[in-house]
Formats: structure tokens, C-alpha cells, sequence
């Protein structure tokens, strides 16, 4: 069970997309909020509570899991803070992104997989002894015909960044020891890779990972088993976490506290939905949220 984490992350932030405030609007919310996204983890199993000065504060605990359609949004924004976080701490070091692909021979989910995880215990020790220790965030995407690649950002450049003009008459850069390299761990012939400008700023190379972690299908644990959708070298930086000390975990706001709330004339707001709970809510239900927040 998790804490209803960064209130924040659970809507981007943006009062815009999600009202998180308090409200008089009596209607319950629609049950989406912003980009498709869940204004709620269906699978809550208790409420916390933060008792303030002049309101009471209610959120929803969520599973976490990212196959639900709440939380699989909360994890993508949670992890591009922790990117974030992660890069301005260490904004004096160098930065390169890459991409890696699966060999011609072992596409669709399994294998592409497979075929990546199998070359890249591998491919992490070579580039330390290349470029010194680093450290590193990884994510999976999945190609239009199935299979997997990697996305990756590390702490180190190539130094030795070429121009690969293709058929259809783009170009990409790519690296050529990065090529080599991959060729020879038996990976696709396609790679890319770039420097980082220096001039680039830490929420710039942040969505290059983010972007790809909020692509992620719901389904990835049922086409390839047990694997990390997103990994990142030891040394990476964790979000803080919130002080939970006014927070309590509660099974449920009954209405005896919704009649001490107008007592002593608290505001009684649920920043899981923006909506502002009043003894309207219990009248056909003793506890809140009632039965039909869990049937959305």
C-alpha cells in the first residue's frame, strides 16, 4: 500500500488538469482527469486523513502497480522527478543518450527482450572499463511490430559521435564504438547515440527518459514476465519522501467525523478527486467515500 505520494505528482501539478483544491461544486467529478488519466487508484483499500487548522484533508491510498490506469500515471510522473532530481544534482557531470535494438533475428516481445537482456550485464561492464565508472537510467519501449529497445541516459560521452545518413533520407547519429559494440553482443545493427550539450538543461534530458515511461503499454507484464520497465545504476537518487506524521490511515471518513468537521468548521476536501465532502455524501451511506466511488 502506498501513500497517495507527492499529491502533486497526482496530477502533474497543474491545477489545471485536475482541480486539487477546495471546491463547492456539489457534482462528483468526472472520473478522468486530464490525458485519460484516473482521478483515482481503483483498487484503494483505505483512506488517509491529515487534519489541518481549518480543513481536513482525504486521499485515496493507491496499489502502485502499473498495470492500473491511476498509478501507472502517478509512477511515470514520480520517476520523471526523480530524473529530474537526479540530473541537477549532478549537473557538473557529462551526459549522453543512446538507443539500443534487439537483433533482426529476435523481434516481437519475448525475444526482443530476451535477446536485450541477454547483452546488457555485459555491454554496462564494458562501457566502465571504457569510460570509468557512471551511472546510468534505462528504460524499455516497444516498436510498432512488437518488440522491445532501450532508450538509456549515462553519465559519461562517447567522444567519437558520426552522422548516418539513411535510405529514406534522414540522418542519425550514432556512436561508432557504441555500434561496434552492440554488433559484437550480438544486438541490432541500429543504434543511436548523441552527446549532450552541456547547454542543455537537467528537465530537457529528464523527458527523454519520461516520455518513453508514459508509452509503456498497461499489458507490459503480461507479454514479458517479471521485468523492469525502468532501471537506473545504484548510486541514483531517490525522492524524498513525504513526512507522513499528519497523515493517518483510516479505513474510512465516517459521518460522525463529517458532523465534528462542521462543528468546529473545517472544510473536509478529498485531493484524490478535488471535491469537497459535506454531510450531503452521507445520506444514503454512514461512511465516505460511499459505494459507488468503487463502481467508476
Amino acid at each position: 500500500m502506498l501513500f497517495t505520494h507527492h499529491i502533486q505528482a497526482l496530477h502533474g501539478g497543474n491545477s489545471e488538469n485536475c482541480n486539487t483544491g477546495t471546491t463547492s461544486q456539489r457534482e462528483l467529478p468526472e472520473t478522468e482527469c486530464g490525458y485519460g488519466m484516473k482521478k483515482y487508484c481503483e483498487h484503494f483499500t483505505g483512506l488517509l486523513v491529515n487534519e489541518r487548522d481549518d480543513e481536513i484533508l482525504l486521499a485515496m491510498t493507491r496499489c502502485g502497480k502499473w498495470t492500473c490506469d491511476f498509478c501507472g500515471v502517478v509512477n511515470s510522473r514520480m520517476w520523471y522527478a526523480r530524473i529530474l532530481e537526479h540530473l541537477n544534482q549532478n549537473s557538473d557531470l557529462d551526459w549522453c543518450w543512446f538507443t539500443l535494438t534487439a537483433h533482426s533475428k529476435k523481434r516481437g516481445a519475448v525475444k526482443s527482450i530476451e535477446n536485450l537482456r541477454s547483452a546488457w550485464d555485459t555491454l554496462t561492464k564494458r562501457m566502465k572499463r571504457k569510460f570509468g565508472k557512471y551511472q546510468y537510467c534505462r528504460v524499455y519501449e516497444k516498436h510498432r511490430d512488437g518488440s522491445f529497445h532501450i532508450h538509456c541516459i549515462a553519465s559519461f560521452h562517447f567522444n567519437d559521435i558520426k552522422v548516418r545518413h539513411q535510405k529514406n533520407g534522414t540522418d542519425v547519429n550514432y556512436s561508432m564504438w557504441l555500434s561496434k559494440t552492440a554488433k559484437s553482443l550480438k544486438l541490432g545493427y541500429y543504434t543511436h547515440a548523441d552527446d549532450i550539450s552541456t547547454t542543455k538543461h537537467a528537465g530537457f534530458i529528464a523527458s527523454y527518459v519520461a516520455k518513453y515511461i508514459t508509452k509503456m503499454s498497461v499489458d507490459f507484464a503480461s507479454e514479458i514476465g517479471r521485468v523492469r520497465r525502468i532501471q537506473t545504476s545504484q548510486n541514483w537518487a531517490k525522492l524524498e519522501k513525504p513526512k507522513n506524521g499528519e497523515w493517518k490511515l483510516r479505513p474510512g471518513f465516517y459521518e460522525a467525523d463529517i458532523f465534528a468537521a462542521i462543528k468546529k468548521r473545517k472544510h473536509v476536501i478529498d485531493v484524490s478527486l478535488g471535491y469537497e465532502v459535506t454531510i450531503d455524501d452521507f445520506e444514503e451511506t454512514y461512511i465516505y467515500p460511499p459505494k459507488f466511488a468503487h463502481d467508476y
